[in-house]
Order: C-alpha cells, then sequence, then structure tokens
C-alpha cells in the first residue's frame, strides 16, 4: 500500500508539474538552419483581460498549447512560453518568423538567467518604419550566441483569431526562402491579374454578366490571398491595417457569393434538377450567414469552415449532371472544381493540424501550406478555359441552329417558289374562265335587259296599283280607329251600365296602372292648377303621374283630392267597388264583395260608405259617366 501511494503521488506530482508549463527546450547545432513551432511544440498562457504586461505574466502558469482553440477569442491576448539552447561552435544570425499574417501585434521577450537581455514589437500595427523587416511576415531578430541558452515569451494579439506559428531561421535560410516565395507569388498573383484584365475586355466586348461575376470571383480571391500570405499589407496598403480586418471577414463571403451566382448562371441554360439549384443557394447562405454571426460573436469554429465546402460539393455535383446531359463546357468546369477542392482541403487539414505535413519532406510542407495558392490558380486557369470552351459550345449551337434554320428556309423558299407556280397556273386558269364568263355574261345581260323593260312595265302598274291599296288603307284604319274608340267606350260605358264581374271588369282595368292612367286622364284633363300657390306650371313629382308645382315646388300625388287618397287596399279593387256603388248604391252587398274580391266585409262596409256618402255631397250630376268622375275626383271630407 506504501509503494501504491508513493507512486500515485510521483504521478499526480508528475502531472502538476507538467500542467504547471515545464520549459519546452529546443537545441541549436552546426547543422541546424531552421526550426518551426507549433502551437502544441510550446507552452501557452491565456490572458483573458489581453493586458497582463511581461512582469505579470511571468507569474503565471504555462500550459500546454495543444488546447488554444478550443475557446479561441479576438479579445484574449495568448503567450508562448520555451527555451532555446545553443550548441553551434559558428556564429550565425537568427531571425524569428511569424508565419501568420493576421496577427495586429507580435511582441517578443529574451531572457538570460532571468533577465530581460532583449525586446522586440512586429505586426499590423506596427508601422512600416518601425518595423525590423520589410517583409509580408512578421519578423524579429533572436541575439542568440553561439553556446547560449535564452528564456523565450512571444505575445499574440489580434482581432481576428489567428494560428500561432512561428519559425526560427538563419538569415541565410530566410533570404533563400524569400526569394523562391517572392517568385512564386509573383507568378500567382500575375496570372489572377491577366485573367481580371481578360475578363474585363471579354465583358466589355460581349456585355455579358458571366464575365463580370467571374472578374469579382477572381478579384476576392486576389483581396482574400493579399490578407492572408501578408503581400497586401507589405506592398499595397501598408499602414491601413482596417483593410486587412474587413477583407479577413468579408472576402470569403463575397467569394463564395460571385462563385455560386457564376455557376449558376455557367449552368442556367442546361435541364437539372431545381433541387440541386435550391440546395446550393440555401447551404451558401447559410454559410454567409453563420459566418457573419461568428464575426458579432468573435469567436470561430471550425464547422464553419466545413460548412463552405457544402455548396462547392453541390456544384461539383451539378456539373457533372450537366456533363451527362450533354453539356461539354462543364469538363473544365469539373476539373477546375476538383482543384480547387482539394486546395482547400489540404490547407483546411493543415491549419486544424489534422495533418502536420512539416514532419515530412520541407517541399510538401510548402506545398501543404500553398495548397489553397496552388488549388486557386489552377482553378482560375481551367475556369477561363471552360468559359472559351462554353463560348466555343455556344458558338457551335448557334451554327447548328443557323443551319438549321438556313435548312428551313431553302425549304421554305422551294415551297414558295411551289406556290408561285400553282398561282401562275390558277392565274391563267382564272384568265380562261373569266373569258368564258364575260362571254356568257354578255348574253345574259342582253336577256336580263328584255327582262328589265318588261319589270319596269309591270312595276308601273303595280305602283298605280299600290297607290289605290294605299288610299284604301288609310280609310279602313281612319274606320278601324273610329271603331276601337267606340268599342271603348262602350266597354267603359259598361261598367256603369251593366253589372260585371270582377274579372270582366279587370279585362279594363287589370292592375294598379290601369286605374292611375284613367285617374290621370280626367284628373289633369282641364290643366294644371296649384292648390297652394294656384301656379300653372308644373314638372314631374316624386311618384307615378305626380305633379310638382314650379314655383313652390308642392308635389302632389295622383291619388290626393280624389276617394282613393290613402286607400289601404289595391286600387283596381277600389275602383271596381266605386263602379258598383255608383250603380246599386246602398244595395250593394258587401258581404258578397269581399268574397269576391278577397278583403275583410268591414273594409269593403267602410269604403262603400265613404263613396254613398260621396255620392250623396254630388247629387247635382246628370250624366252617369260624370257623376262616377266626380265621386272618384270630388270625394266628401
Amino acid at each position: 500500500m506504501k509503494k501504491v501511494l508513493l507512486v500515485s503521488l510521483y504521478i499526480l506530482f508528475s502531472y502538476q508539474w507538467s500542467a504547471a508549463g515545464i520549459d519546452q527546450q529546443f537545441f541549436i547545432d552546426d547543422n541546424t538552419i531552421e526550426k518551426e513551432f507549433h502551437r502544441e511544440d510550446v507552452s501557452l498562457y491565456v490572458d483573458e483581460s489581453g493586458s497582463n504586461t511581461i512582469d505579470q505574466v511571468l507569474k503565471q502558469v504555462f500550459e500546454n498549447g495543444s488546447g488554444a482553440y478550443v475557446n479561441a477569442k479576438t479579445s484574449y491576448a495568448y503567450w508562448n512560453k520555451f527555451t532555446l539552447v545553443s550548441n553551434t561552435a559558428a556564429q550565425r544570425k537568427w531571425i524569428l518568423e511569424v508565419l501568420d499574417a493576421h496577427q495586429e501585434l507580435v511582441e517578443v521577450y529574451l531572457f538570460r538567467d532571468n533577465k530581460l537581455i532583449y525586446s522586440a514589437k512586429t505586426g499590423q500595427l506596427v508601422k512600416g518604419s518601425k518595423d525590423l523587416y520589410s517583409h509580408k511576415n512578421h519578423v524579429v531578430d533572436i541575439p542568440i550566441a553561439s553556446s547560449d541558452t535564452l528564456q523565450c515569451y512571444v505575445r499574440y494579439k489580434s482581432r481576428v483569431v489567428g494560428s500561432m506559428i512561428f519559425k526560427l531561421r538563419t538569415n541565410g535560410s530566410f533570404s533563400s526562402y524569400g526569394f523562391k516565395e517572392y517568385y512564386f507569388l509573383g507568378l500567382y498573383y500575375g496570372v489572377l491579374v491577366l485573367i481580371c484584365f481578360i475578363n474585363i475586355i471579354l465583358f466589355l466586348l460581349l456585355k455579358e454578366r458571366i464575365y463580370l461575376l467571374y472578374l469579382v470571383y477572381v478579384l476576392s480571391w486576389v483581396l482574400s490571398s493579399m490578407i492572408d500570405d501578408g503581400i497586401g499589407k507589405h506592398l499595397i496598403w501598408q499602414d491601413h491595417h482596417w483593410i486587412d480586418h474587413f477583407g479577413y471577414h468579408f472576402a470569403l463571403p463575397i467569394l463564395i457569393i460571385s462563385y455560386v451566382w457564376y455557376s449558376l448562371i455557367f449552368f442556367k441554360d442546361q435541364s437539372t434538377n431545381k433541387r440541386i439549384t435550391q440546395a446550393i443557394v440555401t447551404t451558401s447562405s447559410l454559410f454567409v450567414a453563420v459566418h457573419l454571426i461568428e464575426l458579432l460573436i468573435g469567436q470561430t469554429y471550425a464547422p464553419t469552415t466545413i460548412l463552405m465546402f457544402v455548396p462547392l460539393i453541390l456544384i461539383l455535383y451539378r456539373a457533372f449532371t450537366s456533363y451527362n446531359n450533354g453539356y461539354s463546357p462543364a469538363r473544365f468546369f469539373i476539373l477546375g472544381n476538383i482543384f480547387i477542392l482539394l486546395g482547400l482541403f489540404v490547407r483546411f487539414l493543415q491549419d486544424e493540424y489534422i495533418i502536420k505535413f512539416v514532419a515530412y519532406d520541407t517541399a510538401i510542407a510548402i506545398m501543404a501550406v500553398y495548397s489553397r495558392n496552388i488549388g486557386v490558380l489552377l482553378e482560375v486557369v481551367t475556369l477561363t478555359i471552360a468559359l472559351g470552351d462554353r463560348f466555343r459550345f455556344m458558338k457551335l449551337q448557334n451554327e447548328e441552329n443557323q443551319a438549321i434554320l438556313m435548312k428551313e428556309y431553302a425549304e421554305k423558299e422551294q415551297l414558295q417558289g411551289k406556290v408561285i407556280q400553282q398561282l401562275q397556273e390558277n392565274e391563267q386558269l382564272k384568265d380562261k374562265v373569266n373569258k368564258e364568263l364575260e362571254s356568257k355574261v354578255q348574253e345574259r345581260t342582253v336577256e336580263l335587259q328584255q327582262k328589265s323593260d318588261e319589270l319596269i312595265h309591270l312595276n308601273s302598274q303595280l305602283n298605280e296599283q299600290a297607290e289605290k291599296i294605299n288610299e284604301m288603307n288609310r280609310l279602313l284604319d281612319l274606320d278601324n280607329y273610329k271603331l276601337k274608340k267606340e268599342v271603348k267606350e262602350v266597354s267603359s260605358s259598361r261598367v256603369l251600365f251593366k253589372d260585371l264581374s270582377f274579372e270582366e271588369f279587370q279585362v279594363l282595368y287589370p292592375d294598379k296602372g290601369s286605374v292611375l292612367r284613367y285617374l290621370n286622364e280626367h284628373k289633369w284633363h282641364d290643366g294644371y292648377t296649384c292648390r297652394k300657390c294656384s301656379n300653372t306650371k308644373h314638372c314631374d313629382g316624386n311618384t307615378r303621374y305626380a305633379r310638382r308645382c314650379t314655383k313652390c315646388r308642392y308635389d302632389e300625388s295622383i291619388t290626393a283630392f280624389t276617394i282613393f287618397h290613402k286607400c289601404k287596399f289595391p286600387l283596381e279593387q277600389a275602383f271596381y267597388i266605386v263602379s258598383k256603388t255608383v250603380r246599386q248604391g246602398k244595395d250593394l252587398n258587401a258581404q258578397a264583395v269581399s268574397e269576391e274580391l278577397g278583403l275583410r266585409k268591414n273594409t269593403v262596409w267602410n269604403f262603400k260608405s265613404k263613396v254613398l256618402s260621396t255620392i250623396e255631397a254630388n247629387k247635382k250630376s246628370r250624366n252617369a259617366n260624370d257623376f262616377l268622375n266626380i265621386v272618384i275626383l270630388n270625394p266628401s271630407n
């Protein structure tokens, strides 16, 4: 048990000792020309306040650096700690090169025997005149002697979450590598700029939007690459480090949007699944949204980078589909898309430390670091060829369409020739028929002229007969009118002198309108005189047959001041009761009339009494017809 306890205590203290961050020691000998440091190679301290000084950091506990990106935030400052032990015989000059160009401020502190002997600053915030080396990366001197031991502290601070990778190089190795690197970058940017000029010219000549989108796409890669490798800050905008901050966050969304838009136009006329297009637009929009959210919260996540591959893979699938459908320019698009996917994937493995390429040959490490640039270079060249092949494909399609149109035009011309020939034959046949018809027409004209003379003679006779018939008809119409008038008068008289049933009465007065017409003919027979102001001029009133005074605006209805004023049952029934009461007087059976008309007995009795009182008040009338009118038009009070 004692042995187990001792071993456990030993393991516990060993773990605490390791967690406390024992200095990582690196040895330099005569065969060493460069050494690369990654986050897992050195100790790490995360300054969450971002404001600790070197004196405060010396008292802090450093841990293993492999977890640096677990909760990386832009507000933090990061410190690396390691020890350099030099066992070289020759005196050589050493530099420390920070490979992440996004770092805004890098501070290096060197201690010998716990005494600060050297400090230096570099980064985007350091003005060009204060920077020790005019290089795209951040470089400071490391004054280490041939047999020397130095404790090194490196501080990183940036508004973007970058990597903490740096190299210790000899001056000769740094210069040699720098020349080769600038040569490659010059070739890289030269090709991209040349492709930009080509697309500008093509856009100005052809006026096609696809060339403008491809230009934006290539320029987005130029901006992203210049920010990534530090060329932009070193050669173009220099002290304007805000351009790096803007480009770091927005170059990639602009790049994805322009590439998706460009690909949609590239395959616009091809019959592909609409769901693929919707998926491409949705995933690219999701990536841009997540990227902007990370910008707001100041923290990045690896899955966001993985999300960027989804629309690219979908675009590759769409290119394969279009190629299978016979769209030949898609083969170059497929090749270019594969290049960029491979380049981005290798760079992702490198940045996320999934595969550590520096463990292999230096050439492989360089290829891994610049895999994205290589993929971009191969892609833009291949896509430029794809645009040319697309133009050739569309030209061939146009030529084929023109050939089809020419063939159709020739067939149409041939058909038109046949039609013209047929029309000529028809014209000749028409002339022949016309001549025959003219001769026949002349013969018929002579015959018709004879017939016409005969018809004229007959027409004259018929006109004389028609005049006589018209005169007879006029006389008959006059006699007919007189006869109808007499019949009407006789019928009206029958109303007075013959006891008619209601059905017979309805023949003469079938509805309310016939009664109103009767009232209109007799009430205004002698002309209109206003009962208010005695004015004789009037206009139409509000109701049927009503008259309104033009002076005082008094509106008199047709039933006003008549026996039918305020009558509560149909006027034709009331008129029937009046006519029977005039004939029968008090002998009128109200019960029989009420059953005949479907009215209540009291209603008939009351109206009969009203008529009788009117008759009593107008006994001086002699003519029955006049008496009926007097009864209707002069009711008693």
